[in-house]
């Protein structure tokens, strides 16, 4: 699977780059880095790239900067003179040209969004999906997958589930959420940012 981190790309699949998200793990107090560290670059981009899915299941204000962009962002604002455009654009060409000619900034991926990717992946992804022995070994089906809240149920043989994460791993407070809390729709306490 490529890896592509192109702003606006109908096949981007990440926010940040695995520079990125190296340097950022790196200045993380608290976390062991040691397995990470020993990862290929190719398994970092796949962790990195269910990582964007992780945060790609958040509900966001605003809407998809175009059509045609697989991942959330660069998303447009209300605040945003573009917003005032109509519909999303078609392509991200039709964005850059729409906003030379009327001398408006382009939107991009706000860090904020790539270090939550960079968090879900290194805490939700590396470290607990990619921890299990069932999803390494691939001899368990999964038999249940919730992304918002995070719930993951492997079955082996016989009714014998193992709990993932439950909403107390990943609630409205986590690193996550804080970090996106001005994009998420209803914020942190159900109103609108």
């Amino acid at each position: 699977m490529d890896f592509i981190v192109t702003p606006g790309a109908a096949d981007a699949n990440s926010y940040a780059t695995v520079e990125e998200a190296d340097a950022y793990l790196a200045t993380r107090p608290g976390f062991n880095l040691d397995a990470w560290n020993a990862l290929t670059e190719e398994q970092k981009q796949l962790r990195l790239i269910f990582g964007a899915l992780v945060i790609d299941s958040l509900r966001f204000r605003g809407r998809k900067a175009t059509t045609a962009q697989f991942l959330q962002f660069p998303r447009i604002f209300p605040d945003n003179p573009l917003y005032e455009a109509g519909s999303p654009f078609r392509t991200w060409e039709d964005l850059l040209d729409f906003a030379s000619i009327t001398d408006v900034e382009v939107p991009g991926i706000p860090t904020a969004v790539k270090l939550a990717q960079v968090e879900a992946t290194f805490q939700v992804i590396h470290s607990h999906l990619f921890g299990i022995d069932a999803f390494e070994s691939g001899d368990q089906d999964i038999s249940s997958l919730t992304i918002d809240v995070i719930s993951m149920t492997f079955k082996k043989g016989e009714n014998s589930p193992y709990s993932l994460f439950s909403k107390a791993d990943f609630g409205a407070t986590s690193t996550i959420k804080l970090l996106l809390q001005k994009y998420l729709f209803g914020g942190l306490r159900g109103e609108l940012v």
